[in-house]
């Protein structure tokens, strides 16, 4: 998993992150999604202080497809069946899907075992709202990699 940190910048407004209004585009140049962020992915009951727990909590609500082996932390840790997008609050004033100022959320890409990015290659990612400009979101993945990456 590659995880984007993501927060209102100064003076900004607050964003709605829910799925049927917030689209994730992804690709790595071989895989291509169009939109990765299902309902119910977006985790607003609590804050998670690490990317461990976020990932226990998605794939306990179905994100990532329930079963164990989806989770990409952890043993065998092979992710779901297609690559999926998981939101999650590190920071929250209240529990609903928007994303306010002074609120820190991080983006999650959870690649599928087969459409893993390798050493050295560029994810990109396109958070798309209902309302203002897209944020792309770019990295290079380290020369090593290993199931996930803590790029926040």
């Amino acid at each position: 998993a590659t995880q984007f940190p993501i927060k209102i910048v100064s003076g900004g407004s607050a964003v709605n992150l829910n799925a049927t209004l917030a689209t994730v585009k992804f690709n790595t140049g071989t895989v291509q999604y169009d939109n990765i962020l299902t309902k119910g992915c977006v985790l607003t009951s609590t804050t998670y202080t690490s990317l461990t727990a976020a990932m226990a909590a998605a794939n306990t609500a179905s994100c990532l497809g329930g079963a164990a082996s989806n989770n990409p932390i952890g043993s065998p840790g092979t992710g779901p069946a297609s690559s999926k997008a998981v939101v999650y609050w590190t920071v929250q004033k209240n529990t609903n899907e928007i994303l306010e100022p002074g609120e820190h959320a991080n983006l999650v890409i959870v690649y599928a075992n087969a459409e893993r990015p390798g050493p050295s290659q560029e994810v990109a990612a396109e958070l798309i709202l209902d309302s203002g400009a897209p944020v792309e979101l770019h990295r290079t993945l380290p020369p090593m990699t290993d199931k996930f990456t803590n790029m926040g």
